[in-house]
């Protein structure tokens, strides 16, 4: 009987354990960080038209597939990169710079960072502001200027 109780509690004390330690090797089989590489944050605003520059490391056991997006709410407005299988080793990480270029973008923006293996996958997300630069536009009339006169503009 004693030994029944024994066997059965090792058993269980096995099969929890063995549980515990898949779910500890399975978070370890990728590992990914990503921030800016202005600040090394996960928040950055730039002007419109700067570029905007990220930094991604990311350990794995396996090739990975790594896509970076941005995110206005749930809407894609640009892929960055996106490829099913990026060469990664457990001793060589991959470690990268991305660009943004917010030419086109105004704002505030989410920069979705994905990477994925057969064993698991893993997500960041960092912020962009993206502050939009007043233009100064002025619709000039017909001025006419004689040589070493001054042109002055109305104020708008």
């Amino acid at each position: 009987m004693k030994t029944s109780k024994i066997l059965g509690g090792f058993i269980a004390f096995l099969f929890i354990a063995s549980t515990i330690l898949s779910l500890v090797y399975a978070d370890h089989t990728i590992d990914l960080t990503s921030e800016w590489t202005a600040n090394g944050d996960d928040s950055l605003s730039v002007d419109q038209g700067e570029t905007a520059e990220l930094l991604v490391y990311v350990t794995s056991t396996e090739n990975i597939g790594l896509w970076i997006e941005v995110l206005r709410g749930s809407t894609i407005v640009r892929a960055v990169f996106a490829d099913s299988t990026v060469a990664v080793d457990i001793d060589d990480p991959y470690i990268q710079e991305f660009t943004i270029n917010t030419e086109d973008l105004a704002g505030d923006y989410v920069i979705r960072v994905h990477v994925m293996n057969t064993e698991g996958e893993e997500s960041e997300l960092l912020d962009l502001n993206v502050d939009t630069i007043p233009a100064v536009s002025v619709l000039p009339d017909n001025y006419d200027v004689d040589e070493e006169e001054t042109l002055w503009i109305p104020r708008i």
